[in-house]
């Protein structure tokens, strides 16, 4: 029986994972914060980092995201 699924050559790693991963990474990423103390609505200032990177990298008309591993490991290590 042959598999359709193709994985990272020299490992037993899925592609289809690390895409499906990646995108949540990307749209749920929320770095941590200090709380606000002024008693602001925290559901505002909670907004995906990486989707606010991307508006920059898109309205600065650059062509590269940084992507921070350690962010990627404190999301799912």
């Amino acid at each position: 029986m042959t598999s359709n699924t193709a994985v990272l050559w020299g490992t037993n790693i899925q592609t289809n994972t690390v895409q499906i991963k990646l995108k949540e990474f990307i749209n749920n990423f929320v770095e941590e914060k200090e709380i606000d103390q002024d008693g602001g609505d925290e559901q505002f200032a909670r907004v995906p980092y990486y989707i606010e990177k991307l508006k920059e990298v898109r309205d600065l008309e650059l062509t590269v995201l940084d992507v921070d591993c350690s962010h990627i490991y404190a999301y799912d290590p």
